[in-house]
């Protein structure tokens, strides 16, 4: 008998602690209010972004890696190229861009701006969320065109 009881005894109790839907704001990374929930959506795009400037900055040495070799072609195959080219200057152009909203963005975000005045915070924080939204689009397309451009084959 206390085989059977003892092990049931522990799967109610783990069952009821797996159950237990009384789930406070803040607890378990749920955010407790707006301006939390801003400031994680945030923190969740500078997370995304930064986990991407990397591949970010080898592809923009690759693409022109890739500039660079077709300038030293000779003249008619560098002609043949060119419309090609300026698709890579393009990317990189891209790239630039998209790792300039990220520097820009981590130099002038301030956490803890209008701290005081919750609504301005809120506005000021709806801004910040725009702009992270922003930089991951222009970081995932500037990606995305350069991948492409780079699978190309001759």
């Amino acid at each position: 008998m206390k085989k059977i009881i003892l092990p049931f005894l522990i799967l109610t109790t783990i069952a009821f602690a797996c159950t237990n839907t009384d789930k406070k704001p803040g607890a378990d990374g749920m955010p407790a209010n707006v301006t939390d929930s801003l400031i994680k959506d945030i923190d969740d795009g500078h997370i995304e972004g930064m986990g991407k400037i990397g591949r970010l900055h080898n592809t923009r040495n690759a693409v022109q890696l890739v500039i660079d070799s077709i300038g030293k072609l000779p003249a008619k195959a560098q002609q043949a190229a060119a419309s090609f080219v300026d698709q890579l200057k393009s990317a990189v152009n891209d790239l630039n861009e998209a790792d300039g909203l990220m520097e820009s963005w981590m130099t002038e975000y301030d956490q803890d701006s209008s701290r005081d005045d919750e609504a301005k915070r809120i506005e000021y924080l709806k801004g910040e969320k725009s702009k992270i939204d922003r930089m991951k689009d222009a970081i995932r397309n500037s990606l995305a065109k350069a991948d492409s451009l780079l699978k190309v084959k001759f």
